[in-house]
């Protein structure tokens, strides 16, 4: 699973209002208008601002007026054209421009809302919103090092303006400068008491930093906010993903994604884009599948669905592939481009344009490899360009907002009754739901000495990316150091300020730092020779090791998970047990140490586990990627035959069809 960048990197923009005058009689009729427009009481508002353009068809507020009510009719388009038109009326207006940027902005024309935004710095220097907007169109241009020098030139004009400071933490947050970027969200915090965004960025940096000591009181005050926004059925400043890194009950995270999900469809529908389907739904000779992910490329989902695209039946499946993201020239790339009879990069496309393009290939299930993450792009399923739409691999959890039509899970991620935490429909796979290519490579085995490993101790591994480790987990295995005099703890680097904290969290708890080897990430198959040098690998919690715990076990080395509440949670007991080794997943923090104990201090129990994942690695499920495929095939067949049918969509358990032709 993908490292999720700053969660709230993009909320949405500032809505764009009536621009205020100075003559306060002017000013009265709209702000009696904006009340009303506030209210839900649109007729009221048009009929003020009919009369106003009336008296004067150059009015440029109420021009500016009658373009905010046409947005909030769901005419995007109109409302823009308004917008511009109250730009050549008022030119030197410079607010006028900011909101006239903020339309084009939601358009997805964001070159001209640079443009537009430019253009109301020039006009009013002073305008923070101005810089900030400005900074998030150059983000979605992909300039994050000129969208940065916009934030600061933003807060050099107005020090007290919050949304820059939170805006420029976002952007060290991404260049991995975690202390700079907690210290400018901070400041945003400090300028702007209860900013939620604010919160949830700092909940999330301080998680990617292992920074705990003020972590509970940042979370206890966003839990209050995002608690008072899901009972009003609001969309929360809290992303979705934040709220599965956190927090484990699974109706709170369907609250969450549900109303940001619903408010990015009805953002998408102010679009105007329609995609008839009536035509489409009739039986087919080949189901047309098309994939999309901004992920096909050196990234753990390409690592785990590569091997997917070059095994369906051509019989029966035509398979395309829409890429957003780059093109790195990776073995990946290449073998996901050969495996598909059709691959379109989209990088850089429009919404609307990516998803008229598949509509015209006539597309009939589009699978997403996509959720709440980072350059996901949800924008283009929300338009429902296919029939037929399957929330896959990606994200771990419900997308919510009626986007998907099916999601596809397994038994031990969403088990029987937990069918309310999902707005789709569930496939659930025999096995576990993840994909999992058993052509890798490993390459070479290398020596513990090449890093820094004891030869004879006892190595203990955790290769999760660091967000994931949480203080009461920590303890567990700074315990387990203690009871281990001769063990070391082996761990991902992701970041310095992670680094240095653990080693201080270490300190405080009287285990020597020393003990801590950090190793950075390494191409795949010199990942998964390094990780056969460990004794054992330790999960975490709240969030499991998905990709990182299928790698441990390809590698032959033994894992142990706590089964969760949610899906994250038990992503690695699924896991587990396709490749036949249940009783790695227990149900508690204190058997989680106790098992780790026992195999740590029992030798042949440990070689007896990694000959068992030997033999199971080629008999068992887990790594059976034909096996895998002819399963989600039969998902997709029966979810497009309820499709043709105009039936009720109901979940789907699929029969393993291998054990099924060995049963007769």
């Amino acid at each position: 699973m993908k490292k999720p960048s700053n969660p709230a990197t993009h909320p949405a923009d500032p809505a764009p209002g009536p621009a205020s005058g100075p003559d306060g009689r002017d000013n009265a009729s709209i702000e009696a208008a904006m009340r009303a427009l506030e209210a839900g009481d649109l007729t009221r508002a048009l009929d003020i601002c009919e009369r106003r353009l009336t008296a004067n068809m150059a009015d440029a507020k109420a021009i500016q007026l009658f373009g905010v009510i046409l947005m909030r009719r769901g005419d995007l388009a109109g409302a823009t054209e308004m917008m511009k038109r109250a730009t050549a009326v008022a030119p030197n207006d410079g607010e006028m421009w900011r909101n006239y940027g903020a339309m084009l902005g939601q358009q997805g024309r964001m070159r001209e809302a640079v443009d537009a935004f430019f253009k109301a710095i020039d006009l009013n220097k002073r305008d923070a919103v101005a810089y900030a907007q400005l900074g998030m169109a150059l983000e979605n241009l992909g300039l994050g090092d000129e969208a940065e020098r916009i934030y600061r030139r933003g807060i050099e004009a107005d020090p007290d303006n919050a949304q820059n400071w939170k805006r420029l933490g976002e952007r060290l947050f991404e260049k991995k400068d975690l202390n700079g970027a907690i210290e400018a969200t901070d400041r945003a915090l400090d300028l702007q008491p209860g900013y939620t965004e604010a919160l949830a960025n700092l909940s999330n940096q301080l998680r990617q930093a292992c920074d705990w000591p003020d972590l509970a009181k940042v979370e206890t005050e966003l839990d209050a906010q995002t608690a008072d926004a899901i009972a009003n059925g609001q969309k929360t400043g809290e992303p979705p993903m934040l709220s599965l890194i956190r927090s484990p009950d699974p109706a709170r995270h369907r609250a969450i994604a549900d109303a940001t999900s619903r408010h990015l469809v009805q953002r998408m529908r102010a679009r105007g884009a329609v995609f008839p389907m009536e035509s489409r739904r009739r039986k087919r000779e080949r189901i047309t599948l098309g994939y999309l992910a901004a992920t096909f490329h050196n990234h753990p989902d390409a690592h785990l669905c590569c091997g997917i695209f070059e095994r369906h039946d051509r019989n029966r499946f035509a398979v395309r592939a829409y890429s957003f993201g780059p093109d790195d020239g990776s073995v990946y790339r290449r073998r996901i481009e050969a495996g598909c009879d059709a691959f379109v990069d989209l990088r850089g496309a429009d919404a609307v344009d990516a998803a008229q393009r598949i509509y015209d290939d006539e597309v009939d299930i589009l699978i997403g490899i996509t959720g709440h993450t980072v350059g996901s792009r949800l924008d283009v399923c929300a338009l429902r360009p296919t029939p037929l739409q399957v929330s896959f691999l990606d994200y771990p959890g419900t997308i919510g907002g009626g986007i998907f039509d099916y999601l596809v899970a397994d038994p031990v991620v969403a088990p029987e009754g937990h069918e309310e935490y999902f707005t789709e429909t569930l496939i659930r796979m025999p096995h576990c739901y993840q994909p999992n290519d058993g052509d890798q490579k490993i390459a070479d085995a290398p020596t513990r000495r090449e890093f820094g490993l004891p030869e004879d101790g006892l190595v203990l591994a955790s290769f999760v990316n660091n967000y994931k480790i949480d203080a009461a987990l920590y303890g567990v295995w700074m315990r387990l150091l203690d009871d281990l005099p001769d063990a070391v703890l082996w761990l991902l680097r992701s970041n310095d300020a992670a680094e240095e904290n653990l080693c201080r969290e270490a300190d405080a708890r009287g285990v020597d730092p020393a003990r801590l080897v950090f190793d950075g990430k390494r191409a795949k198959p010199d990942h998964l020779a390094r990780l056969g040098l460990a004794d054992l690998c330790l999960d975490t919690l709240l969030y499991n090791g998905h990709t990182t715990t299928s790698d441990a076990l390809f590698a032959g080395v033994p894992v142990i998970t706590l089964e969760g509440r949610h899906f994250p949670g038990r992503v690695a007991g699924s896991i587990l047990r396709t490749i036949g080794l249940p009783e790695l997943v227990v149900g508690s923090l204190e058997e989680y140490r106790a098992v780790a104990l026992m195999l740590a201090t029992d030798t042949d129990a440990r070689a007896g586990l990694r000959q068992r994942i030997a033999v199971n690695r080629t008999r068992w499920p887990l790594f059976d990627t034909e096996r895998y495929v002819r399963n989600l095939e039969n998902g997709f067949e029966q979810a497009w035959a309820l499709h043709v049918a105009a039936a009720v969509r109901r979940p789907l358990r699929i029969v393993d069809l291998q054990s099924l032709a060995r049963a007769r």
